[in-house]
């Protein structure tokens, strides 16, 4: 009888130790799983800074093109559009950019219904300017420029702007590997451009 209860003390023993042990594996294992969501969360967290620093440090570092007017930096076009979004583009940028911006600004105007977008390509020949268009399906108006005078020019990146009543508004360089802030970008830009102030 004793070595019967003996027994069953044992097996119940081992019952209660299993259950700790398994208490203790799902808490390791939620902690562990708490950690790693907040470790995501923090990267997250990180590049949300991250992007957002770029956003305004690329707006303060264009900020050299507000308010001027369109013929002060790109000496021979007109544009006489009483609102547009510009894209400036080069054959000169790398071509993942170019295709990159051009997918997105089709985007936008197929998602906000916006008509006035242009384009802005150094002169090019005939030829060249074919070759251009068809690489890249571009369906959108381009105004070639013989003269620019911009020191953005020397971040060799595409970069979006306004023109609003004959001056630049909004300048934004993109980053190609982060969209999103790309498509901020266009959201505040068509609430002007779709605006019955123009």
């Amino acid at each position: 009888m004793n070595t019967k209860k003996h027994f069953t003390l044992v097996i119940v023993l081992i019952f209660i130790n299993l259950l700790m042990l398994l208490k203790v594996l799902i808490l390791r294992k939620a902690i562990k799983e708490s950690t790693m969501l907040l470790e995501i969360q923090n990267i997250k967290s990180q590049e949300s800074n991250f992007l957002l620093n770029y956003y305004f440090n690329s707006i303060t570092q264009s900020n050299r093109l507000l308010n001027k007017p369109i013929s002060d930096i790109y000496r021979d076009i007109s544009i006489t559009d009483s609102v547009c979004l510009c894209l400036r583009i080069s054959t000169k940028h790398c071509r993942t950019c170019i295709k990159t911006q051009i997918e997105l600004l089709r985007l936008f105007q197929e998602k906000y219904g916006v008509k006035n977008i242009y384009i802005i390509i150094e002169a090019l020949t005939e030829r060249e300017l074919g070759f251009f268009i068809e690489e890249y399906d571009i369906q959108f108006e381009i105004i070639q420029s013989k003269e620019i005078i911009n020191e953005i020019e020397n971040h060799n990146n595409p970069y979006y702007f306004l023109v609003i009543n004959g001056k630049i508004h909004y300048p934004f360089m993109p980053i190609k590997e982060y969209t999103e802030i790309t498509k901020a970008y266009f959201e505040k830009v068509s609430q002007i451009l779709n605006s019955e102030l123009f």
